[in-house]
């Protein structure tokens, strides 16, 4: 499994698009989240209109799904017919809907190709991924026997715990406020209870990153995720790609 990090930032940083993975297995992508700042990476990165087979939104704000119009039209101008499964929470069901027709596609029209909605926590699979998902947001892909959870924060709930138990990458929100450094002790000490491998920190303030990369190093399985960044769980090897 190949997990591309499309973006690390929260939803105002000046610098960094927002938080975005695209997870990649058995010739299939699925893009997990996509913000507002997010289609320009994409397109820049994976300009194919077919190279997307799948889109989940974690929640219904803005720095997570604001982008999604943006890439259906782009995608529609290119010429994309293969159909694109979204899945959503359900309580954002009429999500998507209502941001398509805002961006002049009524439901039903105006997109060359199927788009087919899915309940996010319904849905045990997207492709070749096996999909788990928590009421709050968190989701985990799993493929060949390797796992990445992505989407949590604070301090873990029962659910986020079973969901990250075990996995190869955790990709964790943390803020970088004045309790940082007792957030990331003990994110440190989740992740070696709950075997772990490596956590990635997102959405760090746009002016915390060095202080949270310091605070991360004293952790080894704890540092911040690189935008651009491509990591390969089959051997959690990880390369950087700043194109």
């Amino acid at each position: 499994m190949d997990i591309h990090v499309m973006g690390v930032g929260d939803a105002a940083d000046p610098d960094h698009s927002n938080t975005a993975i695209a997870a990649a297995a058995a010739g299939y992508r699925v893009l997990v989240d996509c913000g507002h700042s997010v289609p320009p990476v994409l397109w820049r990165k994976m300009p194919a209109p077919d190279a997307v087979d799948a889109i989940i939104l974690t929640a219904p704000q803005p720095d997570r799904c604001f982008g999604l119009v943006p890439i259906l039209l782009r995608w529609a101008e290119d010429g994309r017919r293969k159909p694109v499964d979204l899945a959503v929470p359900a309580a954002a069901a009429d999500v998507p809907a209502g941001m398509l027709a805002a961006g002049g596609v009524p439901e039903g029209r105006g997109l060359p190709f199927p788009l087919r909605l899915h309940d996010l926590a319904a849905l045990p699979r997207l492709g070749p991924f096996a999909l788990a998902a928590t009421p709050g947001g968190a989701v985990g892909l799993e493929w060949g026997g390797r796992r990445c959870v992505y989407g949590t924060s604070g301090t873990p709930g029962p659910a986020m715990t079973t969901l990250a138990a075990g996995c190869d990458l955790l990709f964790h929100a943390c803020n970088g406020g004045r309790d940082a450094a007792d957030e990331l002790e003990a994110l440190s000490a989740f992740a070696v209870e709950r075997q772990i491998a490596a956590v990635r920190l997102v959405r760090v303030h746009c002016d915390r990153h060095d202080a949270v990369a310091a605070l991360a190093a004293r952790h080894p399985r704890l540092s911040l995720a690189l935008p651009g960044q491509l990591i390969r769980l089959d051997r959690m090897v990880e390369g950087a790609d700043h194109r």
